[in-house]
């Protein structure tokens, strides 16, 4: 509009960009949406504040003040004496009712919750005394929880109005993403003698052939990856906890072979999820050093025919009715037999070389001059 305002002397007018209307409802919606998280920031610092001032033992009690959990608590049970004179089911119940996401519906969890807020409303009496009045204070905090779940709930719903737009008006002038990014950290590390690495503070199972050697762990925001030179020893999902060993049962499938024993005993082995087939196999053939052998022998045929081959093998052998590892083996090595072209001729296939000649006379050779006649 002002650019189209003519100019007497003086600078030249910039343009003027107005935005489309989609778009700046995009731009109304998304400030309008900060503006919400910002008051309810401000009023989960207002509520935190009355409820460390009140009762400060309940921080204990509930470490994470702004649950709906803890929220759903500080509503209805805030006064010390509404907390006292309740019975125990009353509040086992209503804990059972508003506890959500990893919060247990009952047992230890729950007891250990009622005890804490008792014990929270017995120091608030004797710390405040008749000072307070916990009723008021009840309704305080209950106003500003109510604005709290107020301002989540339109923010959701400004979340979902603004992914719409976003998908309308964005998402096509976008350039399409050839490759996904490879982001990762890269560090070195070594290998211990029971095939495991140490990283941030968990220890992972590598593939045996890479035992005592270096090995290069690129670590990903939801998984690690480890590398002997070019080759891919390991991928694991990656644990932000710590003091945990990750096992991949296949990488000691090596060491299993040279020592059958630790199917039964080794840590990597415990809990194994085999695939169906095998697990069906492992049943049928029992238990003892016997059948721990032969059972390992056919593992040991997925490190040269591969996993499905062993698989289909096993299950070929099942359906037959043969449970051994004898005839597992020599199906695979029927497996590995090059198909022939054409289907095999009696005939043509099986002449001989060398056909034999009906000549009565060559056996008087072979009895020589000097044979009666």
């Amino acid at each position: 509009m002002l650019a189209s305002i003519p100019a007497f002397g003086g600078p030249r007018l910039d343009p003027v960009h107005i935005p489309a209307a989609r778009s700046h409802a995009l731009q109304r919606l998304t400030k309008q949406r900060e503006r919400f998280k910002d008051n309810i920031s401000a009023a989960k610092r207002r509520l935190l504040d009355l409820v460390r001032w009140a009762l400060p033992e309940l921080e204990r009690v509930l470490p994470d003040l702004s649950t709906c959990l803890s929220l759903s608590l500080f509503r209805r049970w805030l006064d010390p004496e509404v907390v006292l004179a309740a019975r125990r089911p009353t509040l086992r119940r209503y804990i059972a009712e508003h506890a959500s996401g990893n919060h247990p519906h009952s047992g230890p969890f729950v007891e250990g919750l009622i005890e804490g807020l008792r014990l929270a409303a017995r120091q608030a009496q004797s710390l405040h005394g008749s000072h307070v009045d916990f009723a008021e204070l009840q309704l305080e905090v209950a106003t500003e929880i109510e604005i709290v779940l107020s301002k989540m709930a339109a923010v959701a719903s400004l979340e979902r109005r603004i992914a719409e737009l976003y998908q309308e008006l964005e998402r096509p002038a976008l350039q399409p993403m050839l490759a996904p990014f490879d982001g990762f950290h890269e560090t070195a590390h070594a290998v211990t003698g029971t095939c495991l690495i140490s990283f941030d503070r968990n220890r992972y199972s590598v593939m045996a052939k890479a035992a005592r050697r270096a090995v290069q762990v690129r670590a990903y925001a939801d998984r690690i990856v480890v590398r002997l030179g070019n080759e891919v020893v390991a991928e694991h999902a990656r644990h932000f906890g710590r003091d945990r060993t990750i096992y991949n049962p296949w990488h000691y499938l090596p060491v299993l072979a040279n020592k059958p024993g630790a199917l039964r005993n080794g840590a990597p082995f415990q809990g194994w999820d085999l695939p169906p087939a095998m697990a069906r196999l492992r049943r049928k053939l029992g238990s003892g050093d016997e059948a721990d052998r032969r059972f390992v022998r056919v593992l040991a045929a997925v490190l040269t025919d591969g996993l499905d081959a062993v698989e289909t093998a096993i299950r070929e052998a099942l359906d037959a009715g043969a449970a051994s590892d004898e005839v597992i083996l020599n199906i695979l090595a029927r497996y590995r037999e090059p198909a022939t072209d054409r289907p095999l001729d009696v005939v043509v296939d099986l002449k001989l070389s060398h056909p034999p000649i009906a000549d009565c006379a060559r056996y008087d050779t072979v009895r020589g001059l000097d044979a009666a006649a």
